[in-house]
Order: C-alpha cells, then sequence, then structure tokens
C-alpha cells in the first residue's frame, strides 16, 4: 500500500508527500526495532531471574548436602575417638574396636549442584545475571571442596592400613545421596 502511494507521488512529482511517506516508513522501521529491543530486554530480564532462581535452588541443595556431609563426618570423628580409647584400653572389646575402627575409616561424598551453572556458562548467559551473582558463583563453583576432602581423606594412611585389614568389595565412593560408605 505504501508503495503504491510512493509511485502515485513520484510519477506527479509530489515531494512533500514523499518525504512524508519516506519519514512515516523510517519511524515505523525505528519503532518497530526499538520494541524488538525492549522484548528481548524483557526476556534477557525474565531469563536471567529463572537462572537466578534456580541458582539459589542449587545452592540450597549443597547447603543441605554439606551440612548432611558435616553431621556424616562427625560421626566418623566419633568412631576415631573411640577407636583410640579403645586402643587406649588394653582390655576392650575387640569387636567395637574393629567396627570403630572401620567406621573411622569411612568415606561420604556428593557432587556440588552445578547444572544451572554449566548451563549459564555454556551459553554465555552469565552477564544475565544480577550483579555480583556471576563472579560469586563462578568463585563457588570453581572448587569443589567437599571433592578435596574426599580426595585428601581417601589418601589417608590410617585409611589404607584398616582397609587393607578388613577390606571391603567397594571402597569407592559413589555419587548417591548420603549412604554410608564402608
Amino acid at each position: 500500500m505504501i508503495l503504491r502511494r510512493v509511485i502515485q507521488h513520484v510519477r506527479k512529482q509530489e515531494w512533500t508527500a514523499i518525504a512524508i511517506d519516506f519519514a512515516i516508513v523510517v519511524i515505523g522501521v525505528f519503532v518497530g526495532i526499538q520494541v524488538a529491543n525492549w522484548n528481548q530486554e524483557l526476556a534477557d530480564e525474565r531469563l536471567g531471574h529463572a537462572y537466578a532462581l534456580r541458582l539459589q535452588a542449587d545452592l540450597k541443595r549443597d547447603l543441605l548436602a554439606r551440612r548432611e556431609l558435616v553431621d556424616y563426618h562427625a560421626a566418623v570423628l566419633r568412631g576415631v575417638e573411640r577407636t583410640d580409647a579403645l586402643l587406649a584400653n588394653p582390655r576392650s572389646d575387640a569387636k567395637a574396636l574393629v567396627v570403630n575402627a572401620y567406621r573411622a575409616s569411612e568415606l561420604n561424598y556428593r557432587a556440588t549442584s552445578r547444572a544451572t551453572w554449566d548451563e549459564i556458562v555454556s551459553s554465555a548467559d552469565t552477564g544475565l545475571l544480577p550483579p555480583g551473582v556471576a563472579r560469586s558463583a563462578g568463585e563457588y563453583f570453581a572448587i569443589d571442596s567437599a571433592r578435596l576432602t574426599l580426595d585428601g581423606l581417601t589418601q589417608s594412611g590410617y585409611r589404607h592400613r584398616v582397609r587393607m585389614i578388613i577390606p571391603h568389595r567397594s571402597d569407592r565412593p559413589t555419587h548417591l545421596p548420603m549412604q554410608a560408605r564402608r
């Protein structure tokens, strides 16, 4: 429709009308682009908010897992203390000594919940997160402290000695939720 009007104005050499039609087209294109940009900004804002909520849920799961690991390792430490006390007593119960010595060599691990973070990084959407969140999350996910703890405990001389004396068919921890590793 506009093209037909422009052609008519050119044939009649109505330059003012041509300028007005041209201005309408330019303004229409500008407004259309601006609206598309605003919609994209709103979509990015919604996506950033959704990412932040998902990260928050992941971090809450991690916090719960770390608390469970602290409780688990506290029980293992009690096994260490009981073993030490039983070793100090020459008349201690041999079965209790074996049970506690073995308990003192147990490990547990829970991987960090990082699926959301990996998705954000792989899609290059870190800029959509609220200010400071990307940096803080990057620092958090850079180091798996539970894995470092597990690796350190796995290399324990005590654990190796106990597990050589009292082996178990599977001394490798799995990624299952909080199970005793024997």
